[in-house]
């Protein structure tokens, strides 16, 4: 799968981990996906199939976007290494 296949706006958005105490904004930059985080800095996301992006970090190494029923976009869980599942609650 390619960048340019996916509408990458329709991931974009805040979402923040309760479990982690820490928020990532989604965001599109020059035709890429990036994870923005305050301290972390930016972790750019490649898709491997419809919802599944890859990070280009080693402590973000999978995200898979969750949808609603109506096809919205509301959560991801990423997973890396041991860690599993992580979510993320789309905030806006």
């Amino acid at each position: 799968m390619t960048q340019s296949s996916v509408v990458l706006s329709e991931y974009v958005g805040r979402f923040y981990s309760e479990e982690l105490e820490t928020a990532f904004d989604l965001a599109v930059e020059n035709q890429q996906l990036i994870a923005r985080h305050i301290r972390l800095g930016d972790i750019k996301l490649s898709p491997t199939k419809r919802d599944v992006f890859v990070g280009d970090n080693w402590f973000f190494g999978q995200a898979e976007i969750i949808r609603d029923a109506d096809q919205q976009i509301t959560s991801y869980k990423v997973s890396a290494g041991r860690v599993r599942n992580v979510k993320f609650q789309k905030e806006m």
